[in-house]
């Protein structure tokens, strides 16, 4: 689709499209569509204000930070036992920058700013059983056939 092709257009770096159809999927990126997926991201991202323009949304500190989360959820990403903190509403528009990926949003000694920001809480961690890969993909299907 249209929206597919812009989003490969940025790069696997930023943006991610795999094809429910078409492409074959491994446990990894299930596990990644299962945990994060659009609807996650978008309920995430509207805390936030909206950038109409694509690269500059999916790179803003918020995409930033749902992406860090996600890898470490997803056991991408071994931070240790620093604790990412979601960026304030004011400024999670704003382009990510290298000090935002250092934790640079929060104060020396790591505490939260106090002008505060929406929790990822969609990013909790869900006890659930892992599904089939076979199953997943099902859903997968159903779900975005719809569309």
């Amino acid at each position: 689709t249209e929206c597919a092709g812009k989003h490969r257009g940025l790069g696997v770096h930023i943006s991610f499209v795999r094809s429910t159809t078409m492409d074959h999927w491994s446990k990894q990126q299930l596990r990644r569509m299962r945990l994060g997926g659009n609807e996650s991201f978008l309920r995430f991202m509207s805390g936030y204000r909206h950038n109409p323009e694509l690269l500059a949304r999916c790179t803003s500190r918020a995409a930033v930070f749902y992406r860090l989360q996600l890898d470490r959820r997803c056991g991408e990403a071994d931070m240790g036992t620093a604790t990412l903190q979601p960026p304030p509403s004011d400024s999670g528009h704003l382009p990510a920058e290298d000090a935002v990926l250092r934790g640079g949003e929060n104060g020396e000694d790591g505490s939260r700013r106090s002008d505060g920001g929406p929790r990822p809480s969609d990013l909790s961690d869900s006890h659930e059983p892992e599904p089939t890969v076979e199953a997943e993909q099902a859903r997968l299907e159903a779900t975005y056939s719809e569309c």
